[in-house]
């Protein structure tokens, strides 16, 4: 297999178009998450609050992603099924299950707020956007106000939006680097966010020349009409409701300070 490149990226996303002519459709009746494990107990009020709201409301799992990749990255199979954080395998899975299937991605803590509110979101994708992201509450993340920094816990697509497959190839080329640093130093520091997560997704929608710290402010030229951005506040759904599968020190932030984020 030939190693990552620039080059090389752009020669799979021509790749993939030609070879899956895969015609983007904004699928607004599926909302779906993703659980590393076949155990869904932990996570049974969340799946049910969700499936009243969305009848075919599904949990995927990793045997759903595996295909994906053998699809679209065969060469990355191996490393996903290497990693020990579930988070980073989440990371990666969402990008490449909204790209297959379009929808709304949605992480195992969110409760919802509101259906209607849901629909109104997915209304924009039918009058034409590709992709809905949504701006971190500043609560949360203080910065100056036209500043951006997205989260991917909740994320609005259109099946076969480019960008979601850039930013999956990007999250698995970090991801593969930072295998080779532990296959060399062991435990290196890292952050999952910064590899695979929210930092890939806002660094990859901004436009280059304004994604420095105190700049991240303008959304990629070539997105600038097909993408839009959501306020956390404004949201209908809402963070920390369903939370009680989290387990004291197992957090992808503590585990990250002193476990190799690959098995070998």
């Amino acid at each position: 297999m030939a190693a990552w490149s620039p080059a090389r990226h752009t020669q799979l996303l021509r790749q993939t178009k030609l070879n899956n002519h895969l015609i983007m459709q904004s699928n607004t009746d599926n909302a779906f998450a993703y659980w590393d494990g076949d155990d869904h107990l932990r996570i049974a009020d969340f799946v049910g609050e969700w499936q009243a709201a969305f009848p075919a409301f599904r949990v995927f799992g990793n045997q759903d992603v595996y295909p994906l990749l053998d699809k679209y990255s065969p060469r990355h199979v191996d490393l996903f099924k290497a990693m020990r954080l579930p988070s980073a395998k989440s990371d990666v899975a969402r990008l490449l299950l909204l790209y297959e299937l379009g929808g709304l991605y949605i992480d195992c803590h969110f409760g919802l707020r509101s259906r209607s509110g849901i629909d109104d979101i997915f209304r924009k994708l039918e009058e034409g956007l590709e992709l809905i992201v949504v701006d971190r509450a500043r609560s949360i993340a203080p910065r100056p106000i036209d500043e951006y920094y997205f989260i991917n816990g909740v994320i609005f697509a259109r099946s076969g939006c480019p960008l979601l497959l850039m930013c999956a190839f990007q999250a698995l080329a970090n991801l593969e680097c930072h295998r080779t640093f532990e296959r060399l130093w062991g435990h290196t520091n890292y952050h999952v966010a910064m590899l695979s997560g929210p930092s890939v997704l806002t660094s990859m929608l901004l436009d280059p020349r304004y994604v420095t710290r105190s700049l991240r402010t303008k959304i990629r030229p070539d997105y600038a009409e097909r993408l839009a951005v959501i306020p956390e506040e404004s949201i209908p759904m809402v963070r920390n409701v369903h939370s009680s599968y989290r387990v004291d020190g197992r957090h992808w932030s503590e585990r990250q300070l002193t476990e190799k984020l690959f098995e070998e």
